[in-house]
């Protein structure tokens, strides 16, 4: 069992910005600690998954990552930030949250003890205002709005007189887990229950079919490339560009899957037939909470419905772990709703004060969005429209 900080009520909090990578990979104990002391079932705030996203895609933006410690050194919240260029603009510099872009974190915000929430976010917020001058705006992307932290966070802006802006983004379906798997096939929706019971049987009569699961670090990489294998069998055989198989998204994953599978927080599942991997999913674990992430399938089994009966084995498996949720992250796919019980609404919350740049990036953003809502509505409304491009979450197998 992980030891973990025990910070008592009374201790005095001061906040430091960390500036350099090194300084960064310095913090690994003490943020997994905080981690778990929170028990967080985001792996999107480990420090697994921030560190390797700077690592990867942090060139030309600045770190920002406040920490705040009680006098006896140990550490109370990490607000994981960075400075970049807004929408390409060099004269508009945005303070945002890290991994927020490129790999499709969902539900990012902030690591924060609870003891300390109010004290913790006041000293970040000083910090983060003592250097005003480096920074012209902030945006908090894919943020979860039932956060506590978030919700303190915009409480002080609010008192600091700064304009807020809060724009709906991901819908994250999710599926609160029944106790037992009688429950959850009792549970089903006939149909549902119908198709999954005949999909396994008709693989079944194919071959010898085999539900696999991978957590072992050491076997866990050669596992992602052939998930990656089967991803791009499948964007192939649909027409359409995956940003999970762009080079550098990738190579993320492969630096970042093994620590979190020695964390215990990366998961990769395959349906084997006679030995041969049809079809792959790709997940996180973190608390009490499965987070399904990516997938794959070979095109040739696709009559049997291999993705629907590899969720089916892997939301099992979560039911067996003792898991209570089981996340679809981004996107409302049709596929989902076999399964939802509910969904969250991801916002991205921007603030803005008087200072000119500030108000140009606010203007800019609403111009944006004002853009982007016209064209859904022409989408919409059937009108001519490209294609919405292939995102990192989750897609039907």
């Amino acid at each position: 069992m992980v030891a973990t900080p025990q910070i008592r009520a009374d201790v005095e909090l001061s906040a430091h910005v960390v500036r350099e990578e090194s300084e960064l990979r310095s913090l690994a104990s003490d943020w997994q600690k905080l981690f778990h002391t929170v028990e967080c079932n985001n792996v999107f705030l480990s420090f697994e998954w921030i560190s390797q996203w700077w690592a990867h895609f942090g060139e030309n933006s600045k770190l920002f990552v406040v920490t705040v410690r009680g006098n006896n050194g140990d550490l109370a919240a990490v607000i994981p930030l960075y400075i970049s260029k807004a929408w390409r603009l060099p004269a508009l510099r945005r303070l945002g949250l890290l991994g927020d872009e490129f790999v499709g974190s969902d539900h990012l915000g902030f690591l924060i003890n609870q003891v300390h929430l109010t004290a913790a976010v006041e000293a970040a917020r000083k910090a983060i205002f003592d250097r005003q001058k480096e920074w012209d705006f902030i945006e908090l992307s894919s943020a979860s709005p039932d956060s506590s932290a978030l919700i303190q966070f915009q409480n002080v802006m609010h008192a600091g007189q700064m304009m807020i802006q809060r724009t709906p983004s991901s819908l994250c379906p999710y599926f609160h887990l029944p106790r037992t798997k009688e429950d959850y096939w009792s549970g089903l929706r006939p149909k549902l229950r119908k198709n999954l019971r005949y999909q396994t049987r008709s693989l079944e009569r194919e071959g010898q079919l085999k539900f696999v699961a991978i957590e072992d670090p050491s076997e866990i990489t050669r596992a992602l490339e052939e998930l990656l294998r089967l991803h791009r069998l499948r964007s192939d055989r649909r027409g359409r560009k995956s940003t999970f198989l762009d080079p550098k998204v990738a190579a993320f994953h492969r630096e970042a899957i093994r620590p979190l599978a020695s964390e215990g927080n990366a998961r990769i599942f395959f349906l084997e037939l006679s030995g041969k991997r049809i079809a792959a999913l790709y997940g996180f674990c973190a608390g009490r909470k499965f987070s399904y992430y990516q997938s794959g399938a070979d095109p040739a089994y696709s009559r049997f419905g291999v993705g629907t009966v590899l969720i089916c084995s892997v939301i099992e498996w979560a039911i067996q772990n003792n898991y209570a949720e089981f996340d679809f992250l981004r996107g409302d796919e049709p596929y989902k709703q076999l399964w939802a019980t509910g969904l969250t609404q991801l916002h991205d919350i921007s603030f803005f004060d008087r200072r000119v740049t500030s108000r140009m990036a606010r203007t800019y953003r609403l111009v944006r969005n004002s853009l982007r809502d016209w064209k859904a509505a022409l989408v919409r409304r059937g009108s001519p429209s490209t294609d919405r491009p292939a995102t990192v979450a989750t897609s039907a197998l």
